[in-house]
C-alpha cells in the first residue's frame, strides 16, 4: 500500500505549482459531496485525492480551504457545514433597516395624496 501511495504522490507532484483545471474544480465540487465530513477530515481529503488521482492530500486540502473561504464571502453555503444563522440574521436585519429606511424617506418627499382638498 505504500508503494501506491508513492506511486500515487510522484505522479501528483507533477501537478504542483500548477494551476487548477475546470476540470479538476469540477470533479473536487462533485467528490465533496460525495465523500461527507469526518472526524479526522485529513482521511476526507485523501480519500478525494486518490478519487482525482492527479493531486496529492496537501493540494486538495489548500483547494478546499480556499474554495469553502470563497463561498463563505459570497454568502453561499459551504458543502458540510452548517449555515452560520447568525450571519444570515444579520443580513436579514440590516436589509429590513435598510428597506424602512428608504420607505421612510420615500413617503416623506412624497405626496401621496393632495391634503388641500
Amino acid at each position: 500500500k505504500k508503494q501506491d501511495e508513492k506511486i500515487k504522490e510522484t505522479i501528483a507532484a507533477g501537478s504542483y505549482g500548477q494551476p487548477w483545471t475546470e476540470e479538476e474544480q469540477t470533479r473536487l465540487e462533485e467528490l465533496l459531496k460525495i465523500y461527507p465530513p469526518e472526524d479526522v477530515e485529513a482521511k476526507r481529503w485523501q480519500k478525494i485525492a486518490s478519487a482525482l488521482g492527479n493531486r496529492t492530500t496537501k493540494q486538495v486540502c489548500c483547494r478546499v480551504q480556499k474554495y469553502f473561504i470563497k463561498l463563505a464571502k459570497a454568502g453561499l453555503p459551504v458543502p458540510g457545514r452548517m449555515p452560520n444563522l447568525s450571519t444570515y440574521a444579520r443580513k436579514i436585519k440590516t436589509f429590513l433597516i435598510t428597506s424602512a429606511i428608504s420607505l421612510l424617506s420615500f413617503s416623506q418627499t412624497t405626496c401621496l395624496y393632495d391634503r388641500t382638498k
